[in-house]
Order: C-alpha cells, then sequence, then structure tokens
C-alpha cells in the first residue's frame, strides 16, 4: 500500500526558529534558507510538503503499557508524565504499537502549529510530519546537523552540540560507534571523527513512515488544559458544592420550620403568662424587649415568662399578669399583677426568689377585695 510519504518529494527540515534546511528528492538539491526566503525551485504548482521534525524538539519514549490495556497516545503520555519536561497537555502525541510496547512520540504543539502556518503561507499544503530518528538506520549512529549531533547508542536516541559530542569522543564513551554522517546539512565539523559514512542526511526519506500529522496542532485552550489535568480534582469540589448547597437548603428549611414552632410556642407561652394582653406578635414584641438592653438575651425573657407561668398553675392559680415591661435605665423587668391579697404577693416573690431572680415591690394597694402590685424581678 502506497505510503503518503511516497509521492512527496519536498522535505523541509526546521534548523531554529529563523532557518530551516530544504530538500527536493526529485531534484536531487537542497539548501539552507532564512524563514523570510523561499526555495525558487518549490514555487511551482506541486506544493506538498513533509516537515521532518529535529530531534531536539521532540520527546521520545519507549513505554509498556498494562498487559491487556490499549492505552491511546495522551492516555500513555499521561502514565510517564513524571519523566516529561513540561505539560503534557502542551504538546502533540502519537504512538507506534511495537511488539510488548509502544514508541511515543511528543512533539510542541505550538511548534508544530507555527511550522504548519508557515507552510501554509506559501501556499504549500503540509502533506506528512515526520522524525528525524527514521532518517538514521537502526544501527548506532551519529548524524551532523548544522550546529546538532543527533546520536543512536544502544537502543537511545540524543541531541547534543558538537562540544558535548567531542567530550564523549575524547573520553571514549562512544568509541564503538562507527557509521558516522556527515552531511550537507553540517556547518561544523568535529575534530574527532573514527569513520565516516556516504551515506546522505537524506538517503533514508523512505523511512518516515510515522506521520505525525494526525489530529489537531493548536495547544489547548487555557480550560481545556485546566479540565485535561484537574477535570477530575474540578468534579470533586462540584459535587462538594452541590452537597454543601443541599445541606444548606435542608437547613435552611428545617430552621425556618423550627422558627415557625418557636413563634407559635412563644405565643401560647404569652397568652397563659398574660391572658388579658393583646399580642400580634409576640416573638417579635418579645426580641425587642431583649434588644433593648445590652446583657439580656432573648432566652431570659423567655425563661422569665415559663417561670411566671409555673407559678401561676402550681402555686398561686389566682395570679393575673396584666404586663411585662423593662424598667428605664435598668436591666429590670417590671410585673404588673393583680393577686387575692398581700400575702399572695409575698408568696409570689418568694417563688421566684427562689428560682435565681431578684425581686422588689415596688407599689401595691389593696381595692374592693383584690390586691394590685408593681413588683422589679431582676434576671
Amino acid at each position: 500500500m502506497k505510503s503518503v510519504i511516497d509521492s512527496v518529494n519536498r522535505f523541509l527540515r526546521p534548523a531554529s526558529e529563523a532557518h530551516y534546511y530544504w530538500f527536493d528528492s526529485a531534484l536531487g538539491r537542497g539548501g539552507y534558507c532564512h524563514v523570510d526566503d523561499w526555495p525558487v525551485e518549490w514555487e511551482s504548482s506541486d506544493s506538498s510538503i513533509a516537515l521532518v521534525v529535529p530531534m531536539v524538539e521532540t520527546i521520545h519514549r519507549i513505554v509498556t503499557a498494562p498487559e491487556g490495556v490499549k492505552l491511546d497516545a495522551l492516555a500513555l503520555a499521561y502514565s510517564v508524565e513524571d519523566t516529561i519536561a513540561g505539560d503534557v497537555s502542551e504538546f502533540h502525541w502519537l504512538s507506534e504499537s511495537l511488539q510488548g510496547s509502544n514508541r511515543l512520540i511528543g512533539v510542541s504543539a505550538n511548534w508544530l502549529s507555527n511550522w504548519r502556518d508557515y507552510v501554509a503561507s506559501h501556499q504549500a499544503n503540509l502533506a506528512f510530519i515526520g522524525h528525524e530518528l527514521d532518517l538514521l538506520p537502526a544501527s548506532d549512529t551519529t548524524a551532523f546537523v548544522g550546529p546538532e549531533v543527533v546520536v543512536r547508542h544502544r537502543g537511545d536516541v540524543y541531541a547534543l552540540d558538537v562540544a558535548t559530542f567531542n567530550q564523549l569522543v575524547a573520553s571514549q564513551n562512544i568509541t564503538h560507534i562507527k557509521q558516522v554522517i556527515v552531511t550537507e546539512l553540517a556547518r561544523e565539523t568535529p575534530a574527532q571523527i573514527a569513520s565516516q559514512s556516504q551515506d546522505s542526511y537524506w538517503s533514508n526519506l523512505s523511512s518516515l513512515r510515522l506521520n505525525l500529522a494526525v489530529g489537531s496542532f493548536k495547544p489547548p485552550l487555557p480550560w481545556k488544559r485546566w479540565t485535561q489535568r484537574f477535570g477530575w480534582i474540578a468534579a470533586c469540589i462540584v459535587v462538594v458544592v452541590v452537597i454543601e448547597l443541599l445541606y444548606r437548603m435542608l437547613t435552611l428549611s428545617v430552621l425556618k420550620d423550627e422558627t415557625r414552632s418557636l413563634q407559635q410556642a412563644q405565643l401560647e407561652l404569652a397568652q397563659r403568662t398574660f391572658p388579658q394582653a393583646q399580642f400580634s406578635d409576640p416573638y417579635l414584641q418579645i426580641m425587642q424587649m431583649a434588644e433593648q438592653r445590652p446583657g439580656i438575651e432573648l432566652s431570659d425573657v423567655t425563661r422569665l415568662l415559663i417561670d411566671i407561668g409555673a407559678i401561676k398553675e402550681s402555686e398561686l392559680d389566682t395570679l393575673k399578669l396584666s404586663s411585662l415591661e423593662l424598667r428605664d435605665g435598668t436591666a429590670q423587668f417590671v410585673l404588673s399583677l393583680n393577686v387575692n391579697n398581700f400575702s399572695d404577693v409575698d408568696r409570689f416573690n418568694a417563688a421566684l426568689e427562689s428560682r435565681g431572680y431578684s425581686v422588689r415591690t415596688l407599689a401595691s394597694q389593696a381595692r374592693d377585695g383584690a390586691t394590685s402590685a408593681r413588683i422589679a424581678v431582676g434576671i
């Protein structure tokens, strides 16, 4: 089956952000250009271009997936995320199945997008994106490409500068490499070369089989990168927030029910304690009373009403209360009551004192067989 690469004769290999190498297999020649220029030979109608990605711009990993588990390229990349310098989501990934493992190639999505736009600006079609590693023979090899040195050593591949390569040769760390390709792309020649191949850098173009021109080269939007990396955390946060909102709504509903029950209880309590009084909203009235004096709480007012009601029911059933108010300038309540005689007033005062209140009679009088009194009660 014919591959896309078989129909492409024009190859572009970036050397930097501003320069690139080009090669035309149909013409058998190539060159070195600035990005402001375009090969004159490529001005014809044949506009299909193959981009060769330099080793220095790629991430190359051999990844072994768990047995029986099939992972796509992005999942494989995340499985080795701790060995990758950078955000996995900012790379364009492609994988190739090998025997028992996967070959994983990653290229910066921004880098690919920029070169694709450059090719398109010259009305050319980027038909194929190959990886420089495929141009090197499978055996240990060194290729000099401009100021870069690409070394395949014991199955691993490195992109080095010439100075580092010279140091490795001098230390005899790579003396066993017999095949050295010094191509027309080389602008510097290292001093230490054990042997040299007559092969050209472009002689293995038919080896470019893994096409990286698949999928989108555009870098993900910030929100997409965020969801890819932290999506599960966001999902957990959303779940927690929803649960919290539901809990708060339920709590608010319960509080409303409790408030209504409390208001009804306050009304019943006030009506039992002051049967002769009229109440529009006893809960609000008691709240306002509690707020009128610092140091007096709603519970203090409620407790006093409960205790007065208990005294009336168990000890002094003839007791009739007509009003309850706060004494000006004090934290004392003033009670107006009616009983049968003065001894009932004393009994009432004693009952309040036994419950922890301070009690003082402000005024009392007897008229028509009944006794009325005003009593100051301190909490």
